[in-house]
């Protein structure tokens, strides 16, 4: 939520772009695997890949949800949310095209 507070001051053509890219690009990234538990490795893990973290002998942290895909997806619902507002034209909506 909070990068989506600053991404939406870029143009909404900017923001579709981004948001597909996110969401259909980051499977791309699977290549990359990182182990360990070194602050690369971490930022690695709560961007993309899905890890467990030992804490202790008794505490483990499951990383389970990838932020780069999330975000691609909070700009996209944010884009199509303005498809419902009052004002938007309703030929437009049902026509599908994005201006």
């Amino acid at each position: 939520m909070v990068s989506l507070s600053f991404l939406i001051f870029l143009p909404k053509k900017v923001l579709l772009a981004t948001g597909v890219i996110l969401v259909a690009g980051h499977n791309l990234l699977d290549g990359i695997v990182t182990e360990g538990q070194s602050l690369q490795s971490i930022i690695w893990y709560l961007l993309h890949q899905e890890q467990f973290l030992v804490i202790n002998p008794n505490q483990l942290v499951l990383l389970k949800y990838p932020v780069i895909p999330w975000i691609g997806i909070m700009v996209l619902g944010y884009l199509f949310g303005t498809f419902y507002q009052r004002d938007y034209a309703v030929n437009k909506r049902k026509s599908g095209f994005y201006t």
